[in-house]
């Protein structure tokens, strides 16, 4: 901004010559740089950093990013350094890594106990009049031993190692176990399906005064709740 105003600078320009000239490299922060400009026409100096900060923390965006990177793909300082080494880059120092490596799970932290809060109230909402707060803690937790068992299914994890088939017998057993917990079905023994081996009919066992009585008992208590 400055060129385009100084009167020297523009007829620099004009004469096809270089209005800014960079005179130093003050001082490295990790991945960025501080670097010293001198405009050729009056020789004013100015100060300018190769990355800008993050508007709610001291960090350079650049180096976030290279340590939100490597803790993505399970790396640490001595790999990004590795890397940055081959293309002639700075790195970053053990302990700006560790600590910047520490406000981006804080910030994760954050924002997991965010979605899980809004998850939470939709659960609720969704279920309308027959919403407890027992059910949406139930239904809750099916859906966290769901995403576990998914997690340890896929075929990749983050070190790239090789992960068993996908198999929804894990989640199958969630949806039934989580409510017998409750001691809303009966015990009915050997009442199982000819067509599927050690399959047993559990909705068949359902005890309808004891459910009754605990979603009437859920229901009062979540009246008492502030959501």
């Amino acid at each position: 901004m400055h060129v385009c105003l100084c009167p020297s600078a523009i007829e620099l320009s004009s004469k096809n010559q270089s209005p800014i000239k960079l005179v130093s490299e003050e001082r490295k922060l990790g991945l960025a740089t501080v670097l010293c400009a001198q405009c050729e026409g009056c020789h004013k100096q100015f100060k300018f950093c190769t990355s800008p900060s993050l508007p709610e923390s001291k960090r350079f965006d650049v180096n976030v990013r290279a340590v939100w990177g490597s803790i993505a793909t399970g790396n640490g300082p001595s790999h990004l350094n590795e890397i940055m080494g081959t293309m002639n880059s700075p790195g970053l120092s053990s302990t700006s890594f560790s600590a910047i490596e520490q406000e981006v799970g804080e910030w994760w932290l954050a924002a997991l106990q965010e979605n899980m809060l809004q998850t939470v109230k939709k659960k609720i909402y969704a279920l309308g009049a027959n919403a407890t707060y027992k059910s949406a803690a139930l239904t809750l937790q099916i859906q966290e031993e769901i995403f576990t068992n998914m997690q340890k299914e896929v075929n990749k994890n983050m070190t790239g190692r090789r992960r068993p088939e996908p198999s929804k017998l894990n989640d199958s057993i969630a949806m039934v176990s989580e409510p017998q917990s409750a001691r809303v079905f009966a015990f009915i023994p050997g009442r199982e399906y000819t067509k599927f081996q050690a399959f047993s009919d559990i909705f068949s066992r359902l005890k309808v005064p004891g459910l009754h009585k605990w979603i009437t008992d859920n229901k009062e208590r979540l009246s008492y709740e502030t959501i």
